[in-house]
């Protein structure tokens, strides 16, 4: 990250002295706001969101005022969820995106969504409001939400903030938009872009890309398992990173190699809504499949957990015992969550990784 900082800095130094005082003022925010940090984890998550802002910034800020139409990413909120004894574990609490798309009468479109880690309540709001001085408001006052619904959105170079002033605007529990949001990208992906109106005044011209193969990589849920020992301190828990086991199967004729991150995208799938939720909390295994051959491979969500699962296995009956304390308290806890979705934009393979844990039974 520190690479992408002085790259932005010299960047903002050539457009204005207001700019690169203005960026330096936000990477002082950040880091005050980052401090409650205390694993790897979270740092990890943290600086992958503030590098991404980093090299869009040093690619895109000129002494003109950019477009606003493109894609925000909420700098994770994080919490410390077991803080004792030095043993401070943090969690990713709340995720966004922000997709904007600039109307030619000086208003924009909008779509926010925002999503509870803790909990996956989730939120979602749309709209198309006016902008003035950089600055667009939407209020809302349908009965659906219970309460009014006021978010102001302030743009500025490469990010946006955003106000919730006022209700709930039919969020989920313990969802809020606030917060800042960085620019990652110059388009939007959603509904926003449908109509042939709207595809006008996206930033760059669309370009139909190849299908998505959902036969290539096969996934099977193998077995559920934590990656912390057992709880400790005064308060009897702290943060567990929860890992999802598969067995991934290649059916192709070509050797698989995992992309980087940056074109490798882990999505959780929700009943509810039937949707994708989008989170820095999943990590997946980066694995090499041969032709023809499986592997073993984990999704690692970290997730606040309150319950022990016992002491080590010495048995396989009692590793057997564990797995399902385990896979019934995800059954309990994210009662939302029904499997994850990979999506390779690298080799365009879309591989589905079912829900495993609900009617799991340890063999």
């Amino acid at each position: 990250m520190a690479a992408a900082y002085t790259k932005a800095l010299r960047l903002a130094s050539r457009i204005t002295p207001e700019e690169a005082k203005a960026l330096k003022t936000d990477q002082r925010a950040w880091l005050r706001e980052n401090e409650i940090c205390k694993d790897r984890s979270c740092f990890a998550a943290a600086y992958g969101d503030r590098t991404r802002f980093l090299d869009y910034y040093a690619a895109h800020a000129t002494v003109n005022s950019l477009t606003v139409t493109g894609t925000y990413q909420m700098t994770s909120v994080h919490q410390c969820v077991a803080c004792f004894a030095g043993n401070d574990v943090t969690a990713i609490i709340q995720s966004g995106r922000l997709q904007i798309l600039q109307q030619p009468n000086g208003s924009v479109k909008f779509l926010l969504n925002v999503v509870n880690e803790s909990n996956l309540g989730i939120g979602e709001v749309e709209g198309q409001i006016p902008v003035r001085n950089n600055v667009a408001t939407y209020t809302n006052v349908k009965p659906e939400f219970l309460s009014n619904c006021k978010l102001t959105i302030t743009f500025k170079n490469t990010r946006a903030s955003v106000s919730q002033e006022d209700g709930q605007c039919g969020f989920g529990v313990g969802v809020v938009a606030d917060g800042n949001y960085m620019k990652i990208a110059d388009s939007v992906n959603s509904d926003l872009s449908d109509s042939t109106e709207s595809k006008r005044y996206t930033s760059r011209p669309a370009v139909r890309p190849a299908p998505f193969d959902a036969k290539a990589i096969l996934g099977t849920f193998e077995y559920p398992a934590t990656e912390s020992g057992e709880p400790e301190g005064p308060n009897g828990f702290r943060s567990t990173t929860l890992v999802f086991y598969y067995t991934l199967e290649n059916t192709t004729d070509i050797d698989y190699y995992m992309p980087s991150e940056a074109q490798l995208e882990v999505d959780g799938k929700l009943k509810h809504t039937l949707s994708l939720w989008t989170t820095n909390a999943l990590v997946l295994d980066r694995v090499f499949i041969p032709s023809k051959q499986r592997r073993l491979c984990g999704v690692h969500y970290q997730h606040p957990v309150t319950e022990s699962f016992g002491p080590d296995p010495r048995t396989q009956e009692e590793l057997r015992k564990k797995r399902k304390l385990i896979a019934d308290y995800m059954k309990k806890q994210l009662y939302n969550l029904d499997g994850f979705v990979v999506l390779d934009s690298a080799n365009r393979y879309l591989i589905t990784l079912p829900n495993g844990w609900d009617n799991f039974d340890p063999k």
